[in-house]
């Protein structure tokens, strides 16, 4: 057996243990795992996870950049999905309960095409459509440093603006509000290459008022291994943990029939440093594939993190 393969399974176990972990936490806390409205999320399963997630700087106007790519292709649909989120980051310097207050927001850029191949002739109808999808915005956030430990908390609120009809094939929100309760943990040991990340989030969704349902409380774990050959160089392994809590409801009623709906993801992912323009721009990009799905197809995510000082 070669070093490289020995290096893989002994990989393998070890996210398997991660697995079991937290897989065991959430059978303990998720009694009734249901599906959400047409099989729509505001999260985006590995989108927390990456390089230094919870170390944030300490004071100035940033650019943080979300570029993902999402690819679907089964016997019965093919789909294509880009988002594009500009988000500005305010580190404001000012302390409140002993760590740094930061502000966020990230406006939506969506396009969807998706390829039904059922249809009777041809190879199927087509259906895309672009424009702005629903935000996220980081109204407070708390970021403490404390040394080899940053944690960093913050309500994330996704608003219904993005394009939304009932009877649309393709839609870019969801016509609900969502708030993202947020917790998200890296640990470096000082003088090491290594660090562990983690985020956990718990989201609670409105009632659309469209159709009047209500998606349930959703639970989302992310984690992330990374290693760093040179301050401007590192490789890493990120995975996420999906499971929804409570029932969904239509017309304030537990709606019955649905089916039970579960994910996790996993992928590599590599970070560079490069000096543009006297400027330290950042990139991180991973590629995510889904597995233990449950009731859809696995899709494959690809995504691409920018970090520049404005």
């Amino acid at each position: 057996m070669t070093k490289g393969k020995m290096i893989w399974q002994e990989a393998r176990r070890t996210l398997d243990r991660i697995r079991a972990l937290v897989g065991g936490t959430c059978l303990l806390l998720c009694p009734l795992v249901t599906a959400t409205e047409g099989a729509s999320s505001n999260y985006l399963p590995g989108f927390y996870g990456d390089f230094a997630m919870a170390r944030l700087p300490d004071k100035g106007l940033y650019l943080l950049n979300f570029l993902s790519w999402t690819h679907q292709n089964d016997a019965n649909t093919g789909a294509e999905v880009v988002q594009e989120l500009p988000g500005i980051v305010y580190a404001s310097g000012e302390k409140f309960l002993s760590a740094n207050f930061i502000m966020a927001a990230f406006p939506t850029g969506m396009y969807k095409a998706i390829q039904d191949k059922t249809a009777a002739a041809g190879a199927g109808r087509g259906f895309q459509r672009g424009g702005m999808g629903d935000p996220y915005l980081v109204p407070a956030a708390l970021n403490w440093d404390f040394g080899e430990l940053s944690l960093f908390v913050f309500e994330g609120i996704v608003a219904p603006i993005g394009y939304y009809h009932k009877d649309a094939t393709v839609n870019l929100g969801l016509n609900i509000w969502t708030f993202d309760n947020m917790a998200m943990a890296t640990y470096r040991p000082k003088d090491s290459q290594q660090e562990l990340n983690v985020a956990f989030g718990y989201m609670v969704n409105t009632e659309n008022p469209a159709t009047h349902y209500r998606n349930g409380d959703e639970l989302h774990i992310d984690y992330f291994y990374g290693h760093y050959f040179t301050d401007t160089l590192g490789i890493g392994l990120a995975g996420s943990y999906y499971r929804q809590m409570t029932s969904d409801t239509l017309a304030g009623q537990t709606a019955l029939g649905v089916a039970t709906g579960a994910v996790s993801s996993i992928g590599p992912a590599i970070t560079w440093t490069q000096k543009i323009i006297e400027k330290d721009v950042s990139f991180s990009l991973k590629w995510l594939h889904e597995y233990d799905v449950s009731f859809r197809t696995p899709v494959d995510y690809v995504m691409l993190r920018t970090i520049v000082e404005l």
